[in-house]
């Protein structure tokens, strides 16, 4: 298990928003920085975090179904930009 500062989250988060790392390359990092992050959160940040896992994760899994109505790169960018804007604004955060 892995510890990761909120700043770490909010990088990874950045590029993704800003087109720097592909959806299948931010979906890898992220579920796995989040999955094996022992970090105990503010419950604020944790709802944002776990907000976006989920919709990684429903965005994973409706990938490879097309009988599945789910997201698509674009509608997970714009999560991973409100999940970027709620980080940085968190008092104490690291603005990236």
């Amino acid at each position: 298990m892995t510890p990761h500062t909120l700043s770490e989250y909010i990088e990874l988060i950045r590029l993704f928003a800003n087109h720097s790392l592909c959806a299948s390359e931010f979906e890898q990092r992220y579920l796995q920085m989040f999955n094996k992050d022992p970090t105990i959160r503010t419950e604020a940040e944790y709802e944002v975090l776990n907000r976006l896992f989920s919709d990684v994760d429903f965005f994973r899994r409706t990938q490879n179904c097309a009988l599945l109505d789910g997201l698509d790169e674009e509608q997970l960018r714009s999560a991973a930009e409100s999940a970027h804007a709620a980080l940085s604004a968190r008092p104490g955060s690291t603005r990236v």
